[in-house]
């Protein structure tokens, strides 16, 4: 584990959208942000690149190895959690109100 100086976030959701725009936010607030999502969009890639605050860290919340996997590398990443945000990409595909019932028990 490294000893991280600075406040530590988690966002989850980071490829796009809400959470790009808050792991965004975060990075220029000061933070080391942990930016978690299944894939690493065009968007997030330039903004890890842009932001040396920011870090990918692949994470697909409908499986149980890939939280498991994101957990032990954010673990050995940072020292510290203070900030979580949960932004999950549910309605990616679409409206919200268009996501299927099934879809949303996924990840609620």
């Amino acid at each position: 584990m490294n000893e991280t100086p600075q406040r530590v976030a988690v966002v989850t959701g980071a490829s796009r959208g809400i959470g790009l725009e808050v792991v965004v936010g975060l990075a220029d607030e000061g933070y080391a942000v942990a930016a978690c999502s299944r894939t690493l969009s065009p968007g997030l890639e330039a903004a890890v690149a842009r932001r040396p605050a920011i870090a990918f860290h692949k994470l697909d919340l409908e499986s149980a190895e890939s939280v498991k996997a994101c957990a032990q590398g954010l673990h050995k990443a940072y020292d510290r959690l203070d900030v979580l945000v949960n932004a999950p990409g549910v309605a990616a595909g679409g409206l919200f109100s268009m996501t299927g019932i099934e879809a949303m028990k996924r990840f609620f």
